[in-house]
C-alpha cells in the first residue's frame, strides 16, 4: 500500500457471502417470564433457568479499564441500572434475527411488562440512561436506528459511561490512540477522501488532517446495504463524513494496525443525513 498523507481510513469489501441486514424495527413475540437473576449487564436470567443476552448494545466491561472484574465504575453502574429495571419482574422476550447463540442463550430485545398494556424496552432505556453503546450483530440488526437514537441522547447529555473517557468518541487523525483501545468496542468518526477497486472489493481512504495511519472496515458485499443512507453506492461516500462503530481488532499481516468488520458487528452511518 502505497503512502498517503493524512490516515487512510480504509473499508474493504469481501467476497464471501452474508445475510441483508435486518429491516425496520418489526419484532416477534416471544414469551412472558420473571427476571430472577442479573448475571452481567448484558445477561438477564429467566425463571426457566434459561438466559438471555439483550441484543443492540454493549454495556460497559472491566476490561475497557483494564481493571479486575467488579472493579469498574462503568460496570458496576451499569450492572446496577440494568437490575433495578428488570430484577424480579415480568419481561417479555422478542426476537428479529437470530434466537439463540452457540451456549444456548437467548438473544433478544426485553421488554418489562409495566401493566395496563405498557411496557418498557429495556435496550433503549439501558442506552437512554447512558450505561451502553448501541451496536449490531450480522444476525441481529432490527431498530438500529431506534437504538443509536437512544445513545445519542445519552452522548448529548454526557450521562453515565459518556463522561469516561476511556468511551470518548475516537478521531481517525490518532491511530496510535485506537491502536491502544484494541479488543473493544469504539466509535471512530473521519472524512472518506478517496475511494479505490481492488480485486478482492473496495478501500474507501479517509484522510485526517495531514496524520499518517490505517484503519480497515471491512464490510462483504452482499452487506453493501448497511450503507442504507446511499442506497448500498459506496463510491459515493467520498467526500463524507462518517461514523464507524464496531471492535477494533488488529489487522495481519505487513500492513498490520486497527480494523474494525461491521459485517461481522458494527455499524456505519453517514453524518449530517
Amino acid at each position: 500500500m502505497s503512502c498517503r498523507r493524512g490516515l487512510a481510513f480504509a473499508v474493504v469489501l469481501l467476497l464471501a457471502h452474508a445475510p441483508g441486514a435486518a429491516a425496520g424495527c418489526d419484532l416477534a413475540r416471544g414469551r412472558d417470564h420473571v427476571a430472577t437473576a442479573i448475571i452481567d449487564a448484558e445477561t438477564v436470567k429467566l425463571d426457566d433457568g434459561s438466559e438471555v443476552r439483550l441484543v443492540g448494545l454493549a454495556a460497559p466491561r472491566a476490561i475497557d479499564g483494564d481493571a479486575p472484574t467488579g472493579a469498574w465504575p462503568a460496570e458496576t453502574a451499569a450492572r446496577d441500572a440494568l437490575t433495578a429495571l428488570v430484577a424480579g419482574k415480568s419481561v417479555r422476550l422478542k426476537f428479529a434475527g437470530d434466537r439463540q447463540d452457540r451456549h444456548g442463550r437467548w438473544l433478544a430485545h426485553l421488554f418489562v411488562q409495566d401493566g395496563d398494556g405498557r411496557e418498557t424496552w429495556v435496550q433503549q432505556a439501558m442506552l437512554r440512561q447512558g450505561h451502553a453503546r448501541a451496536t449490531a450483530t450480522r444476525g441481529n440488526r432490527a431498530c438500529q436506528d431506534d437504538l443509536v437514537q437512544a445513545e445519542a441522547e445519552a452522548r448529548r447529555e454526557g450521562r453515565g459511561l459518556w463522561q469516561v473517557p476511556t468511551y470518548k468518541v475516537r478521531d481517525a487523525a490518532w491511530p496510535r490512540d485506537l491502536t491502544r483501545a484494541l479488543g473493544s468496542l469504539h466509535v471512530v468518526t473521519g472524512t472518506v477522501r478517496h475511494v479505490s477497486s481492488r480485486r478482492e472489493g473496495y478501500r474507501l481512504w479517509l484522510d485526517a488532517e495531514g496524520r499518517r495511519g490505517e484503519i480497515t472496515v471491512t464490510v462483504q458485499t452482499s452487506d453493501r446495504d448497511l450503507i442504507g443512507q446511499l442506497g448500498g453506492d459506496l463510491k459515493s461516500l467520498t467526500g463524507k463524513r462518517v461514523e464507524v462503530r464496531g471492535w477494533l481488532d488488529q489487522r495481519r499481516g505487513a500492513q498490520a494496525g486497527p480494523e474494525i468488520d461491521i459485517s461481522t458487528a458494527g455499524m456505519i452511518a453517514v453524518l449530517g443525513q
